[in-house]
């Protein structure tokens, strides 16, 4: 669950696991896919789900679902703690510069993104698990 004051967001958190390579080459953005495809093979799983998690935060947040193109966007598949912004795929034009993207990961391999309509408002990422969770 996420809780925002005062603006839009987003979450999504998924547990890794095998993925064909099909689907990112399918719905990724081409800088997306030149950033997977630079990874070493043990790590291009990890950077998928980065990369999935982003992008389903951010169409949660804009409350577009799948009506928006997966490619028509790009998040940074980078790993740390953001926030990270979200740009336009080249040739789509729009301004997503509102929009920021917080990774993280929980225990069990979990790895999650709120996104959030915040412009150039710093923000931080604070949860609390509770008691009787098991992830």
């Amino acid at each position: 669950m996420a809780i925002a004051r005062d603006c839009d967001l987003g979450i999504d958190v998924e547990l890794p696991r095998t993925v064909e390579r099909d689907v990112a080459t399918n719905y990724f953005a081409r800088r997306e896919i030149g950033e997977l495809e630079g990874l070493a093979p043990e790590l291009w799983l990890d950077g998928f789900f980065r990369c999935w998690t982003r992008k389903e935060a951010f169409i949660k947040a804009t409350g577009d679902g799948l009506e928006r193109p997966l490619d028509s966007f790009v998040v940074p598949l980078r790993d740390g703690d953001g926030p990270y912004a979200v740009e336009a795929a080249q040739g789509t034009g729009g301004d997503l510069g509102k929009w920021s993207l917080l990774p993280f990961r929980l225990a069990g391999g979990a790895i999650g993104a709120v996104c959030a309509e915040l412009g150039h408002t710093p923000a931080t990422l604070q949860w609390r698990q509770t008691p009787d969770a098991e992830h």
